[in-house]
């Protein structure tokens, strides 16, 4: 303190203000052509995706088509790819692989080549080996490039052929990949008796890996099809033929839905709000209620996300109603705010295969939902002529009537229609939740305005975790939270709010438990449903006033 005249300027930091954008989040569980199984996988474009999770399987591509139209709207969604990886299972996920001899005087010695990934996606990748020669020492090295379809994605050089080396072929690529090893493959070899530790491969060496041989294939060895076999053995002996195991999805003809519902479980990776943070959920490869149910009660566990069901598909509007309140097949009616439902099925072009596929809803609703969110905010409403209307769908299974919308939307029923009308096209034409009480939340637009306020306000409030529990930290709170809720008023999500943590919110019994309280009011904003206006005809002559 200074003891004579002076001036002295005390600076208190006033400018702490909350993030009040959250780029929205689409998550995807469902089955993939290859790719990590069991894991929350972020994915940054279509290309990461392809790379990531392969192609779209044939037998149920909707996830991946929905991920590909996600990727119109935004740079990141999250894939958690469910397979059946049971062993001995026909339908289990498998790597594709190949068994060839090292050498072109029969098996003395077998390498097997093993994809490091199961799935269908890397069936038809191959290696190629070439062999270099020193001219002055008389020795040689090897060089092996991998091909995923006809991309070069990895290349191995001066690698030897002798398995007392340190760079021996095996070793080398079997590594970790920090330490120059393989991303893609692994090697296992195997010397047959006593023939030895050094391997002559075929050149020129095409090895093609989970796919039969062209006869004639430079590098074969011989112009016979390669056997279908999974075989490797050490002591399988000489062979003529190689052997090759193709790699499979582990797509279940049945009992896929168990598969999902327990990747959706409150106790899974997906539940995990602090780990992995998302908005929207869906599970496009399943309609089957012991999955769609385990993605609501995930939505309502989580409390911060919305979750799409899928009809089945070729329902009538009659059976899509009844199906959501619970018919043969369901046998539980929908009520939950975190869920919304759509109808009917659209077909979607598949760009890999260049072939039309009949998809369920939410691969076009997820999409329009983000664009939604990155050009207005998510509490205005995916509907309508102006934020509603599909693109990129050639077809669609029914166009319900008015009267049809009547039983699907009307009372409390709660299917969102997805119209086709001539004059505007395909657009959807509901925004209900599943919630079946007269509640501000029965409608999708509130409920992921209140989903977007409560990430945010979480975030805010973060930071003032530990901090003192006194007036200081409420006012820094309110403040927080208001510059949160002022621009959504200001842009058609909120009538008015208002936010209260002071001491009538903070008792002394709840400081002492290092508790801050607080109350947030919201009033959102509604949407125009129905329309009813009255056109008077009055006599000619008449002044209107």
């Amino acid at each position: 303190m200074a003891n004579s005249p002076s001036i002295t300027l005390n600076e208190r930091d006033a400018s702490s203000y909350a993030v009040t954008t959250s780029e929205t989040i689409l998550a995807i569980v469902g089955f993939a052509s290859k790719g990590k199984i069991g894991e929350v996988t972020r994915v940054t474009s279509r290309n990461d995706f392809l790379e990531k999770f392969g192609t779209p399987p044939t037998s149920s591509p909707y996830s991946s088509l929905a991920a590909y139209r996600a990727f119109n709207q935004t740079n990141q969604v999250l894939f958690y790819r469910v397979a059946d990886v049971a062993v001995g299972d026909s339908e289990a996920a498998l790597a594709a692989e190949r068994v060839l001899a090292g050498d072109t005087a029969g098996d003395t010695c077998k390498i097997r080549i093993l994809m490091d990934e199961k799935g269908s996606a890397l069936n038809g990748s191959y290696i190629i080996v070439s062999t270099i020669v020193n001219p002055v020492l008389g020795d040689s090295t090897i060089d092996i490039k991998f091909y995923y379809k006809t991309d070069l994605k990895e290349t191995f050089t001066g690698l030897s052929r002798f398995a007392g080396d340190t760079n021996f072929f095996e070793t080398k690529i079997n590594a970790t990949s920090d330490n120059g090893g393989s991303n893609w493959f692994s090697v296992e070899v195997a010397f047959l008796g006593a023939a030895g530790d050094s391997i002559a491969w075929l050149n020129p060496g095409r090895y093609y890996i989970g796919q039969a041989a062209i006869t004639g294939d430079a590098g074969i060895g011989d112009t016979s099809p390669w056997a279908t076999g999974d075989t490797w053995s050490a002591a399988n002996g000489d062979s003529i033929d190689y052997d090759f195991r193709a790699g499979t999805d582990g797509i279940p003809a049945a009992g896929g839905d168990t598969l999902i519902a327990t990747a959706l479980a409150t106790s899974g990776a997906l539940a995990n709000t602090e780990l992995w943070n998302y908005h929207i959920l869906i599970t496009p490869d399943t309609s089957v209620a012991q999955a769609e149910d385990a993605g609501v009660t995930l939505a309502e566990f989580r409390g911060d996300c919305i979750y799409i069901a899928d009809p089945p598909y070729s329902k009538t509007y009659e059976e899509a109603a009844d199906w959501h309140n619970g018919d043969t097949v369901r046998t539980v009616a929908f009520n939950s705010s975190y869920a919304a439902t759509f109808w009917p099925w659209l077909k979607d072009y598949n760009p890999i295969s260049g072939e039309y596929v009949w998809c369920p809803p939410s691969v076009f609703v997820a999409e329009k939902m983000l664009e939604v969110d990155r050009k207005w905010g998510p509490w205005y409403a995916a509907a309508g002529d102006i934020r509603g209307k599909i693109s990129g769908a050639s077809d669609y299974e029914a166009s319900p009537s008015l009267a049809e919308r009547n039983i699907l939307y009307g009372n409390l029923n709660a299917v969102n229609p997805i119209v086709n009308f001539a004059s505007k096209g395909l657009e959807i034409f509901g925004q209900k939740t599943l919630l079946r009480t007269a509640s501000a939340l029965n409608r999708i637009n509130v409920r992921r305005m209140v989903i977007y306020v409560k990430k945010l306000i979480k975030t805010a409030m973060d930071g003032l975790v530990f901090e003192p529990h006194n007036a200081d930290s409420w006012a820094k709170a309110t403040n927080l939270i208001n510059a949160i809720l002022e621009p959504i008023r200001q842009d058609n999500g909120l009538a008015d709010y208002r936010v209260v943590i002071d001491s009538t919110t903070n008792t002394p019994s709840l400081i002492q438990q290092s508790i801050m309280s607080g109350i947030i009011q919201l009033v959102p904003v509604g949407t125009i449903e129905i329309i009813e206006l009255t056109i008077q005809i009055q006599a000619a002559g008449t002044v209107i006033e």
